[in-house]
């Protein structure tokens, strides 16, 4: 059954819940299937894997409503679910030493993971933009916005994300709400940009 929505108003907050929902479910996969492996507490290999299931879940989430206006909008899926864990990477192990700090002018930890998000939000931007096979046409409205939503977005729960303790499901249950506002927050920047952007282009 398709989404059809007849405002930017419904659009905009559709992409908000779809955000939202899917950076909580992407969270709550790993989380469960963690233990599964032998990889140590929020090591290289288990965040990598959370932010592809964030990824991958956002996507899947977003699709679901671009695909009312897109035939071909399924790229979007593989798309998101790579470059988020790519560009925070990236952006976390490479860029965040050639932007200074005192550059900016806050402390080194949130430089690094801000720097980390708003690498993720251009790949992002960029790519998603590519998945859908249309011009350029207000792609770099739609990279700033991607770089402003996920830069805030991501700076917050990779900062955060050694207060949870995954042994308990008082943890889990605070890590789902808390991955569901910062998919929120992701989703309320960039979804204003979404009928502007995509949305006022046919599918």
């Amino acid at each position: 059954m398709k989404i059809i929505h007849s405002s930017a108003n419904s659009i905009w907050a559709a992409w908000v819940l779809a955000t939202a929902v899917g950076t909580a479910l992407g969270f709550s996969v790993s989380w469960i299937i963690g233990p599964l492996f032998s990889w140590d507490e929020y090591d290289f290999y288990f965040v990598f894997v959370m932010l592809f299931l964030i990824g991958l879940l956002v996507g899947f989430c977003q699709w679901l409503i671009l695909r009312a206006r897109f035939k071909n909008a399924w790229g979007w899926i593989p798309v998101t679910a790579s470059m988020l864990p790519i560009g925070i990477y990236v952006g976390f192990l490479g860029l965040a030493s050639v932007v200074p700090s005192e550059f900016i002018g806050i402390p080194v930890a949130e430089h690094d993971y801000l720097v980390a998000g708003c690498t993720a939000g251009i790949l992002l931007g960029v790519f998603q933009w590519l998945s859908l096979h249309k011009g350029t046409r207000d792609i770099w409205r739609w990279i700033l916005a991607s770089v402003l939503s996920w830069g805030i977005g991501i700076a917050i729960p990779l900062f955060m994300m050694d207060t949870y303790a995954r042994t308990s499901d008082e943890g889990m249950l605070m890590g789902v709400a808390f991955f569901f506002f910062v998919g929120a927050a992701v989703g309320v920047i960039n979804g204003a940009f979404v009928n502007a952007c995509i949305f006022s282009l046919t599918g």
